[in-house]
């Protein structure tokens, strides 16, 4: 899509900055199945080539960009691939059902700490105007921290208080990294950052808990080997009961890394990368709520049945919200392309297609879920389309990854979070639709920015919300 002169493609490179969704669509519309459309066969292709010749690990660095801290050996690499399978897909997907009244109680609490602040003096019956992008970035923030690092540290102010402002300085850096000259980024960065001092100051928090973590491990094998002899069981229970879950405390027991301060550098990165990615998504849930309300009905009444049951790891409960979401996610996904790959070597397409070393290969997954020929209807939105009616359960989850929904990366190395951030997010949601009453405040306002290779959700957007028992006692009063 480029113009052909070297001034062309410089400018087609800066519209890209905001106008990426439209250029990808145009190209693969005119590409009609070749090379950059990326036809299925392709990516099962792409799927078979190692991390050095495509490697997903490079391009992760290339959006990172000055995010990161270090360099990675090829052992820290693998062990951070590992850890993330473990952890992320097996012990914190595993932990969601003895947690589940934990994490009602803190969704609770995050969102009435939202709607009903201090600064938001109104009468109960009044709606409460919320700027969406801000709030739901602290709404699963105070949600998702005890999991990550432990109950005692997600219930203590300071704790959230330095998270936030981690958190905030990388949100503030993002657009500086995006739309300034490669040159002048090593200058700029580091100003927006903070010098540093927020992700230093989280480091050190983290690797404070690393060292004790591994002090409790070690002591612990002592501590069970002596109830074992003793046959003790009333000790041996007392002890699985103290050895609450946490991210933290999981990596320490998984790893095979020794020194503490790596172990650290592979928390802080499971920490940063669950930051942003899950209210984004959660803001685009939202305004679909808002602009299709003839789903919510249905959704509410699904919610109220799972109120109080806990919601197991094997995450099949609520097919309906599940299908709304999935959909919601087809047409309104973050990145506007996924999977990423940089080329550490020249690479020929199976149809002929090179690629020289250092350029991206990539999915165009926004034009891809609106092609008609794999999504019949594409460009509509229907909540519903992933249920089989007749039945009542899911033909297809939110989870599930496949070549024609790439929205969790590849289908062989897809986000091993997609179980716990699918959980939590029904969660949230079940409980804004149960209860409170929402609107936007501008419903023709647009849902969202295209900034380089993202889409993100409006941050300007404003949500009108209250009570909904409070709205029930004011018609009956009327």
């Amino acid at each position: 899509m480029a113009y052909p002169t070297v001034f062309g493609r410089w400018l087609t490179a800066f519209q890209k900055l905001f106008k990426s969704e439209e250029l990808l669509q145009e190209a693969y519309d005119k590409a009609n199945g070749s090379s950059f459309a990326l036809p299925i066969d392709h990516l099962k292709q792409l799927e078979k080539e190692p991390e050095t010749i495509l490697s997903r690990e490079k391009a992760l660095r290339q959006i990172l960009g000055s995010y990161q801290s270090s360099q990675s050996t090829h052992d820290q690499k693998s062990e951070a691939l590992r850890i993330n399978g473990g952890v992320l897909q097996n012990k914190l997907r595993s932990s969601v059902p003895e947690r589940s009244d934990e994490i009602r109680n803190r969704i609770e609490d995050a969102i009435t700490r939202e709607v009903f602040s201090k600064t938001r003096q109104s009468g109960q019956g009044e709606w409460r105007r919320i700027r969406l992008t801000p709030a739901l970035l602290r709404i699963f923030t105070r949600v998702s921290l005890a999991s990550f690092l432990g109950t005692d540290q997600a219930d203590c102010p300071q704790v959230y208080t330095d998270v936030m402002m981690f958190y905030w300085t990388c949100a503030f850096a993002f657009p500086v990294v995006q739309l300034l000259p490669n040159i002048l980024v090593p200058f700029i960065l580091p100003i927006v950052l903070c010098m540093g001092i927020p992700r230093v100051k989280m480091y050190n928090r983290i690797l404070h808990l690393t060292w004790r973590c591994l002090d409790e491990n070690a002591s612990s094998e002592q501590r069970w080997a002596s109830a074992l002899f003793e046959q003790n069981a009333i000790k041996l229970l007392t002890f699985a009961k103290d050895q609450k879950g946490s991210v933290v405390s999981w990596i320490t027991e998984m790893t095979r890394v020794n020194e503490a301060t790596e172990i650290a550098k592979l928390t802080l990165g499971l920490v940063f990368a669950s930051a942003f990615q899950v209210p984004m998504i959660a803001q685009f849930y939202i305004h679909r709520f808002c602009s299709h309300p003839e789903y919510t009905e249905t959704l509410r009444e699904e919610a109220s049945k799972h109120k109080h049951p806990p919601f197991t790891s094997l995450n099949k409960e609520m097919p309906y919200l599940d299908s709304f979401l999935k959909e919601t996610a087809r047409l309104s996904p973050g990145p506007i392309v996924s999977n990423p790959r940089t080329a550490m070597l020249p690479y020929t397409l199976p149809d002929g297609c090179h690629v020289t070393t250092g350029n991206w290969i990539a999915v165009p997954q926004l034009a891809l879920m609106r092609d008609e020929n794999l999504w019949p209807q594409a460009k509509q939105f229907e909540g519903f389309r992933f249920v089989d009616d007749e039945i009542g359960l899911s033909k297809s989850r939110l989870t599930h990854p496949s070549y024609e929904f790439p929205l969790w990366g590849s289908v062989r190395y897809s986000c091993p979070a997609r179980f716990y951030v699918s959980i939590i997010m029904k969660m949230v949601l079940s409980h804004i639709l149960l209860e409170y009453e929402f609107q936007l405040e501008s419903p023709r306002s647009q849902p969202h920015i295209n900034l380089g290779k993202f889409r993100l959700p409006n941050p300007f957007t404003i949500l009108l919300i209250r009570k909904k028992e409070i709205v029930g006692k004011l018609r009956n009063t009327a």
